[in-house]
């Protein structure tokens, strides 16, 4: 959700900087920052799961299933609560905050640059 707001703020601080040159950047530059140390995280927690699954597929192949049959196993519903994450690495939401509090920072400027 933090992340959600912050890419909103550096949005509108993108918006307001429009024409400052570096300033400017600088507000894309950290929605893209908060961005990919979100996704990163969540990929990151979620490799264990997804490795889970690759390494039976790999083996129903092994052991001779056919090729609809390993698909129908990856395509499986299932429940989620049985899945095993990692946790997010800590540095993901720090990255992650420190985009957002320089995007306010930005949003500040944008402010006092434009109505100012």
């Amino acid at each position: 959700m933090v992340a959600k707001i912050g890419v909103g703020i550096c949005v509108l601080a993108a918006i307001l900087l429009y024409g400052a040159g570096i300033l400017f950047w600088l507000a894309i530059i950290s929605a893209l920052v908060i961005l990919i140390a979100g996704f990163a995280g969540a990929y990151i927690a979620a490799i264990p799961e997804m490795r889970k699954t690759d390494d039976k597929a790999r083996q129903m192949e092994f052991e001779g299933a056919s090729g609809e049959e390993i698909i129908a196993f990856i395509d499986r519903p299932d429940d989620p609560a049985s899945y095993e994450f990692d946790p997010i690495p800590v540095w993901a939401p720090a990255i992650s905050l420190i985009g957002v509090i320089a995007g306010v920072g930005l949003l500040v400027a944008g402010v006092i640059i434009r109505f100012g």
